[in-house]
C-alpha cells in the first residue's frame, strides 16, 4: 500500500501514552498510530499536552478542554489541522468537531463513535461515521436516522496481552466502579456459585461513592477481593491466571475492550448477551454468552475445559494491532479515493 499521510485526532483532555497504557480511546490512538508509522505511513497525532508518542510520530498539541468547549479554541485547532494537509483525518474524539466543522468542505475524514446512540447521542458528523460493531451501526440508523459503516478499531497490544503461567480457579471482573458496569451483581453471582473472584477497577469521576462502598463491603478479602486500580502488569497477570472474565453489563454496549484483553491472554470471557456482545464473543469459541444468571454455572464449566490457545488465536486474528490497523487503513483508502457514506 502506498504511504499515506494520516492525522489521528485523540480526545483532548487526557494525554496519549506511547505504549497505549492509559484509557480506552487514548490507548487505541497510541497503538494504531504506532502500527501505521511502523508500516511507513506519515503519522501525526493531535492530542493533549503531556502526550508521549512512539518515535517517528509527529505531535500536534491541542488546547485541552478548550477544544471541547471554547469556539475560538476549536477553530484555531481545526485551522492548524487543515494546514497539515493529510490524506485522511481519523477523528477519535467524542466531540467530532472535525466532522461537523469540515462538513461543508471536502476534507477526507472518518468520525468514530463510541457508545450506544440511544443513551449517549454523539455530536453528529454529517458523513463518514464509523461504528465499532454492526449492532451499533443499526442503533445509529435507528436513533440518528443516518447511515454509517462498521470499522472496528478495537485492538490490544498483542506483545503484552499473551498467555503465560498456570491457570487458577478464580473468576475476574474488570471495569470502573459504576452500576452500569455490573461489578456488584458479578460478585454476588460468584458467591452464589461458590467461586472465588478478583475485582479490578478504579472509581472515576461520576461514579457514585456509595456503590464503591457496596462493592468493598461485598468482598471479604479472600474469596472475593477488590483490588481497586492496579498497574497494567498486575491486570494482565490476573487475566492470564483467571478461569474466566465475567461481564454482566446493566446496559447495552457497542463493543468491549475489557472482553478482548483477556481473550488475547487466552482467557475466555462470559457476558450477558446484550448490545454488541455477540459480535465480541464467539460463543463456545472465545467465550460464553448467557441470557440469565441460571446459565452462569454452565458457562463457568465450559470455560474450565476450553482450549486457551484457540481462544488466543481467534482473538489475535480479530483484535491484534495488525488486524485493527488493516481495517482502519482499508476504510481510509476508500475515503482518500472519495468515498462517502
Amino acid at each position: 500500500m502506498p504511504s499515506m499521510k494520516v492525522v489521528f485526532i485523540a480526545p483532548t483532555i487526557y494525554p496519549v501514552e506511547s505504549m497505549g497504557r492509559y484509557g480506552g480511546i487514548e490507548r487505541l490512538v497510541a497503538l494504531l498510530s504506532r502500527r501505521l508509522s511502523e508500516w511507513g505511513h506519515d503519522v501525526t497525532v493531535a492530542c493533549a499536552q503531556g502526550s508521549r508518542l512512539a518515535p517517528g510520530i509527529k505531535m500536534f498539541e491541542t488546547q485541552g478542554p478548550r477544544m471541547l468547549f471554547d469556539e475560538p479554541g476549536i477553530r484555531a485547532c481545526l485551522d492548524g489541522l487543515q494546514i497539515l494537509g493529510a490524506d485522511v483525518y481519523l477523528d477519535f474524539s467524542h466531540a467530532h468537531h472535525l466532522g461537523r466543522v469540515f462538513k461543508a468542505q471536502n476534507i477526507p475524514h472518518i468520525s468514530f463513535i463510541w457508545h450506544d446512540p440511544k443513551i449517549m447521542q454523539p455530536a453528529q458528523p454529517q458523513y463518514n461515521v464509523a461504528t465499532l460493531s454492526e449492532w451499533q451501526r443499526m442503533r445509529f440508523r435507528q436513533y440518528q436516522y443516518q447511515e454509517s459503516r462498521c470499522v472496528d478499531p478495537i485492538c490490544c497490544d498483542e506483545a503484552l496481552y499473551t498467555p503465560c503461567g498456570p491457570v487458577g480457579e478464580r473468576l475476574l471482573c474488570v471495569g470502573k466502579m459504576h452500576p452500569t458496569k455490573g461489578a456488584l451483581p458479578t460478585i454476588q453471582a460468584a458467591k452464589a456459585l461458590g467461586a472465588p473472584i478478583d475485582v479490578v477497577g478504579p472509581m472515576t469521576p461520576g461514579d457514585p461513592p456509595e456503590y464503591v462502598q457496596e462493592v468493598v463491603k461485598a468482598c471479604d478479602g479472600e474469596r472475593a477481593v477488590y483490588h481497586g486500580e492496579v498497574s497494567e502488569e498486575a491486570k494482565i497477570g490476573l487475566m492470564r491466571s483467571a478461569l474466566a472474565l465475567v461481564y454482566l453489563p446493566q446496559y447495552d454496549e457497542g463493543h468491549s475492550m475489557k472482553l478482548v484483553e483477556p481473550m488475547l491472554c487466552g482467557t475466555p470471557s462470559i457476558a450477558l448477551d446484550r448490545g454488541a456482545m455477540r459480535e465480541v464473543i464467539d460463543h463456545e469459541v472465545t467465550g460464553y454468552l448467557i441470557h440469565s444468571m441460571a446459565e452462569l454455572p454452565a458457562a463457568v464449566n465450559w470455560c474450565a475445559t476450553v482450549d486457551r490457545q484457540k481462544v488466543r488465536a481467534a482473538a489475535f486474528e480479530r483484535w491484534s494491532t495488525v488486524a485493527a490497523a488493516e481495517r482502519v487503513l482499508a476504510a481510509s483508502t476508500d475515503v482518500m479515493e472519495g468515498a462517502r457514506w
